[in-house]
């Protein structure tokens, strides 16, 4: 049960937070609109996510696969072959290619659809804070329990309350847009699984389709949208590479120092030089296995990992 003293902010916070949007069958036009327009927004990343891949592997068959595979008796000056040996190195690189990027498309869905389908993790109701002495147990300014005034439940260590989500996550990262989800204890490996596919995807294509770019370009009978759809696709997938290496390598650091990204946030607005090491930090090894998993050959497999801890208590290095 929560204390008294919190009693009387409860009330006020569920006044101030409360939907005021009535049932859906009870609701007018207007409001049912609205309703639709609010959840269209909340998965619009989430559509664009899928239309960018299916979009960009569509493009990938369509202007270097098909090309590089299939014989042109008359090749324009620049093109990917033009002796029969050349076709024969053209045709075997471009099968080994797809299977490569096939296979990392793959691990790369299968680590945003875990990612996006399992719960971060949520508090549970029954729990209360322990006794365990190598619990942190972090505080508010004040000294008392951390307590969740939205869902009235105290909160254990790193766990943060979800605007979007509405509901308290397990050692909260963040929310992502993207998969319409909170990152969190449960997730955090399948996300980290999917930027660094996502990565390697992003490499595997600019690194090939540059051979392209160069060809379509250098084609006077290539028309003028199909010179502007592949200038395009590669200049938003190199960007999305540079962006997606620096997240991944900003999580990586994350990781090894035991840092969740709110934590990162709060810590560097008290401290610009980010001295004190995180209360959680095992060492860097232990840290990793903590979030990926005890063997190293698995970390970026989106299997599941079954973690000894269960996400509302952690060992602090200060002990």
């Amino acid at each position: 049960m929560i204390d008294r003293k919190h009693e009387n902010a409860i009330l006020e916070t569920r006044k101030e937070f409360k939907n005021h949007l009535p049932p859906w069958e009870e609701a007018s036009r207007k409001q049912r609109i609205f309703t639709i327009m609010i959840y269209i927004g909340i998965y619009v990343p989430v559509i664009i996510l899928w239309m960018l891949i299916i979009s960009f592997m569509t493009i990938y068959i369509i202007f270097y696969i098909y090309p590089s595979v299939h014989y042109n008796s008359s090749p324009p000056a620049l093109y990917y072959y033009h002796t029969s040996s050349e076709y024969l190195f053209s045709k075997v690189k471009a099968w080994v290619l797809l299977g490569i990027i096939c296979f990392f498309l793959l691990l790369f869905i299968s680590s945003t659809i875990k990612a996006s389908l399992t719960k971060p993790g949520e508090i549970p109701l029954s729990w209360t804070i322990t006794s365990d002495k190598q619990s942190e147990i972090e505080r508010r300014p004040d000294g008392h329990e951390r307590i969740c005034i939205r869902c009235e439940l105290k909160k254990p260590d790193r766990a943060h309350h979800c605007r979007q989500c509405e509901k308290c996550t397990l050692r909260m990262d963040h929310h992502c847009n993207w998969i319409g989800t909170c990152i969190g204890f449960w997730n955090y490996k399948y996300f980290i699984c999917m930027i660094f596919h996502g990565t390697i995807l992003c490499l595997i294509f600019i690194a090939s389709f540059w051979e392209t770019l160069a060809v379509i370009l250098n084609d006077e009978t290539s028309s003028l949208l199909i010179c502007f759809c592949v200038v395009l696709s590669y200049s938003i997938v190199f960007m999305l590479f540079i962006v997606l290496c620096i997240f991944l390598i900003f999580h990586l650091w994350l990781i090894s120092k035991n840092y969740t990204t709110i934590e990162y946030c709060e810590k560097r607005s008290k401290n610009s030089e980010m001295s004190t090491a995180s209360p959680y930090s095992m060492g860097t090894l232990m840290n990793f296995k903590l979030v990926l998993g005890e063997n190293p050959l698995m970390w970026f497999i989106p299997t599941t990992y079954v973690s000894k801890n269960d996400g509302t208590s952690y060992v602090s290095s200060k002990i």
